[in-house]
């Protein structure tokens, strides 16, 4: 086809289509370095976009392309394996375009293709959120979930993070969990001189249970346990409440760790980023088997819902609103879930006790 014939004819326009058209023919999946990613992410990716495709002349009859295709996750492969709706494969072509002599279609001759893995435009934002304002229906839910996730409540659902104790500190560093762990076991050997020196990690549990910032997160195997801590009194009772909801299996898939896992050591003097384990903790008091409790323990110091991907792991978050706060309350007392069952010593019995008896008489006067 001539130009001089066909003043307007642009020949990269017939050549843009012809690779366009190629692109949308081929199967990309079966290449090593796609099917690498494939693997990667425990994902099928049956679709394929393009996004961009740009041509540079190299003779007469030939063109150079770069384009960029895209492959969208679809669904998973496996239950059992962690997967990301997110989950996206950017895919790069670079080959040649050429029109042999006496032919008029153009054809894609010499091709390359290159693969990565995109995770980066996943936020915290993708972590399914969903608020009720019907106590009744919240119940519901809550007895829906599957036994075998874990469960954190947080009486302020706008401003508290997955974070441990220790990340809240202003400056917080291996130096100081070490200063703490190490008074805390000074001045506690008398109650159990059999048991001094404590093994590292029975220290950090009992540490976390008795109020001492550590890199642990606790969290209950019970939605209605996390529940009653997220309904924890608050003086002012006016923020929403949440619920966040974890599979600890999935967690430690992510980062390529058994589970459950165990606690060791080195765990505890390492400062890797953007890492967080599910560890199974051995119920070494009355407290932490009425709670259920387990605990999420964290490599730094970032908030868990903001780490790559946590939609893998962090499956829901269940926000309360203050409005039915008063009416969970007493449905949890119906249930059996009071202070003394969460906290089962003589002094928040005691407490549980005054609350029960000498609020009701305050409110007959």
């Amino acid at each position: 086809m001539s130009d001089s014939l066909y003043p307007h004819y642009d020949p990269e326009a017939e050549v843009y289509s012809a690779v366009f058209e190629w692109l949308t023919s081929q199967c990309f999946d079966g290449e090593e370095e796609v099917a690498s990613c494939i693997a990667d992410t425990n994902s099928i990716f049956a679709e394929q976009c393009c996004d961009d495709i740009s041509l540079k002349p190299e003779g007469s009859d030939s063109y150079s392309f770069v384009a960029a295709v895209y492959m969208p996750h679809t669904e998973p492969q496996r239950e059992d394996v962690p997967y990301s709706s997110h989950d996206q494969i950017d895919v790069k072509v670079t080959g040649l375009v050429v029109r042999p002599d006496d032919e008029s279609e153009w054809y894609v001759t010499d091709y390359e293709v290159s693969a990565a893995l995109n995770r980066e435009h996943e936020t915290s934002d993708c972590i399914p959120t969903e608020c009720y304002t019907d106590a009744d229906k919240l119940i519901l839910k809550l007895a829906a979930l599957k036994g075998k996730y874990w469960y954190r409540g947080h009486r302020r659902e706008s401003d508290w993070k997955l974070k441990s104790s220790i990340a809240r500190e202003g400056s917080p560093e291996i130096s100081l969990e070490k200063k703490l762990r190490m008074e805390f076991e000074n001045q506690t050997a008398f109650l159990d001189s059999a048991s001094y020196p404590m093994e590292r990690a029975a220290s950090y549990f009992q540490m976390q249970h008795h109020g001492l910032p550590t890199r642990l997160l606790d969290w209950t195997r019970s939605p209605l346990i996390a529940l009653y801590f997220a309904l924890e009194k608050d003086d002012q009772e006016t923020d929403d409440a949440c619920i966040w909801v974890l599979d600890p299996s999935q967690l430690n898939r992510y980062y390529k760790q058994p589970f459950p896992a165990e606690c060791e050591r080195e765990y505890f003097e390492q400062n890797e980023e953007q890492k967080v384990i599910a560890i199974h903790a051995p119920n070494t008091n009355l407290r932490m088997k009425s709670q259920k409790a387990e605990f999420t323990l964290h490599m730094d110091y970032c908030a868990m819902e903001d780490l790559l991907q946590a939609s893998l792991f962090l499956k829901e978050k269940i926000v309360i609103s203050k409005c039915i706060k008063a009416e969970l309350r007493e449905k949890l007392e119906i249930l059996g879930i009071d202070r003394a069952t969460i906290y089962p010593d003589y002094d928040n019995i005691a407490k549980a006790i005054a609350e029960d008896i000498l609020g009701k008489q305050k409110e007959t006067n």
